[in-house]
């Protein structure tokens, strides 16, 4: 039986406001552990990471007396957030728990970081920035923690900020938080190396230590079929993007026949590889190569809609090839080829049926209302097009309040939602005045959006980090529900296949890296002024 049935029991440790923080022993467990070695956090949505960074901070506080703790998350709503959840449980006020962001001048800055502040919530970009013009050293930082870590490679800014961390502070602390680095073991690896991490601490709702504190979440994976109609349309597609690829085989550019989207981008970045480094004079069959490799890759994505998606997002798919097909010689070679034609003939001749997912969609909205009016849902798809039909959709058939949750990012005819409009949208839904929110893969990351009783997925998604982040979403508060929408026979099926063979490989590289790292790691050597915690 769950600890949950019992009440909450609290944590009674300095800095932390009475009955504020549920006892979890997985928390401070790990909080423990990463506030005595540069650790890695890999928690799922929804187990509690800020809370444990809080709970790190303030034990590294009250040892290391005078020095300071930075908090990054990549964007500036989740740095009110967090600087929010620390003053919701901490002691601390408003002047020792403060933000900054570009929004913030520099001189302004320089001074916020002189200050007397004891938690300080950035920016990644601002921190890099200030560091770079020495506005600010890291020198009295006794911990620095890095959020949504797993973006920690390459050129983004936390791979510059540990290195000058590691340089200007004698007894560095690192903690890097995620739900999930990914399944690809060099990334991981490159996580690590970029953070210095000594160990990995990884749990996931089938833990022993974690389930206790957990209310049970359902997950549900639901297949349909598609209408004939569109299975015509599919047909059409299909015979458009064998031919190209054909020509590709035939021209020893591809080594088979069904090429999947990531085959189709590497031969894309090959083939203007060779572009580039080819001084021949003979670059025509480049050229050639480059037309059919980027229309069978926009000739997929369409395949990919229709079935997944539906008619709505398909017509606009195809209504934007129109309008750009002077662009591009690839979209052009698709416009031109006679079987397009067919394929609007198809779409705009016939009465085709809305894709099988949207009605079950709204009996799953009513059959959740019906049993709990007050109910919170959140459905999900990875299309803006989807988005929009999903809203229309509901509004044109439902008395219920429906939102549409979006980037930022503006195109021609879908304008984005700016971070004013995101936080006004996220706490009309958690007041109630929206029942339903219908968001793009912004709201997976990140966002304080309110716990949810049904999570949708319009279609499933390859990635084990966005999986993990999206069903999250329920079950936080109380018993919640998931569901998952698949088509038959076409790449939703796969991509639900490929999610959780990266979730299980993923776990596999996190144990095989902590076990690697606990062998080779030797003791922190503490400050001499650091009083040991009792």
């Amino acid at each position: 039986m769950s600890l949950l049935s019992y009440g909450p029991f609290y944590v009674d440790l300095p800095f932390i406001k009475p009955e504020t923080i549920e006892y979890r022993k997985y928390q401070l467990d790990i909080s423990e552990v990463a506030s005595r070695k540069n650790t890695l956090v890999v928690l799922p949505t929804a187990l509690g990471k800020t809370i444990i960074a809080i709970l790190c901070a303030c034990k590294v506080l009250n040892t290391q007396k005078g020095s300071k703790v930075l908090l990054m998350a990549p964007t500036r709503p989740l740095v009110l957030q967090h600087r929010s959840s620390f003053l919701k449980v901490t002691g601390f006020n408003e002047s020792e728990v403060v933000w900054l962001t570009g929004t913030i001048p520099k001189e302004e800055r320089e001074l916020i970081w002189s200050g007397d502040a004891k938690i300080l919530v950035a920016t990644p970009q601002v921190v890099r920035n200030d560091l770079s013009s020495k506005t600010l050293k890291l020198d009295n930082f006794s911990l620095v923690i890095f959020d949504e870590c797993h973006r920690a490679t390459a050129n983004y800014a936390y791979t510059t900020i540990s290195t000058v961390y590691k340089n200007q502070k004698d007894h560095p602390l690192i903690l890097g938080m995620t739900a999930s680095p990914g399944a690809d073991e060099q990334r991981i690896r490159n996580v690590c190396n970029s953070l210095f991490i000594e160990r990995v601490e990884c749990r996931t709702e089938d833990d022993e230590d974690v389930k206790p504190y957990l209310n049970q979440v359902s997950l549900k994976m639901m297949e349909v079929d598609l209408p004939k109609e569109y299975e015509t349309i599919m047909i059409t597609l299909r015979e458009m993007i064998t031919d190209r690829v054909s020509w590709l085989l035939e021209k020893r550019f591809l080594h088979h026949l069904n090429p999947s989207k990531m085959e189709l981008l590497e031969l894309g970045n090959f083939l203007r590889g060779q572009l580039n480094s080819n001084s021949n004079r003979n670059r025509g069959p480049l050229f050639s190569a480059i037309i059919a490799q980027a229309s069978s890759l926009i000739l997929l994505h369409g395949l990919e809609l229709i079935g997944s998606q539906g008619i709505e997002p398909f017509v606009r798919f195809l209504d934007r090839l129109d309008s750009k097909a002077d662009e591009r010689r690839s979209r052009t070679s698709i416009v031109k080829d006679p079987r397009y034609s067919r394929l609007k003939e198809l779409v705009h001749g016939n009465s085709v049926p809305n894709h099988p997912k949207m009605e079950i969609l709204k009996d799953l909205i009513t059959a959740q209302l019906n049993k709990d009016p007050s109910s919170k849902i959140l459905i999900f798809s990875q299309y803006r097009d989807t988005t929009t039909s999903i809203v229309d959709s509901i509004r044109s058939s439902m008395d219920k309040s429906v939102a549409r949750f979006v980037g930022q990012a503006s195109k021609k005819d879908d304008i984005g939602l700016t971070q004013k409009d995101q936080s006004e949208l996220i706490e009309n839904f958690r007041s109630g005045s929206i029942q339903i929110l219908v968001a793009t893969s912004v709201a997976e990351e990140g966002l304080d959006i309110p716990a949810v009783d049904l999570v949708i997925f319009y279609e499933p998604i390859p990635s084990e980090i966005r999986f993990i982040q999206r069903k999250g979403r329920t079950g936080r508060t109380r018993v919640g529900e998931a569901v998952v929408l698949m088509t038959k026979g076409t790449s939703d099926i796969s991509n639900a296949n490929t999610s959780k063979r990266k979730l299980d490989k993923m776990r596999r590289l996190l144990a095989k890296l902590n076990s690697e790292l606990q062998l080779k790691s030797s003791p922190r050597l503490l400050p001499h002024n650091v009083e040991k915690a009792g």
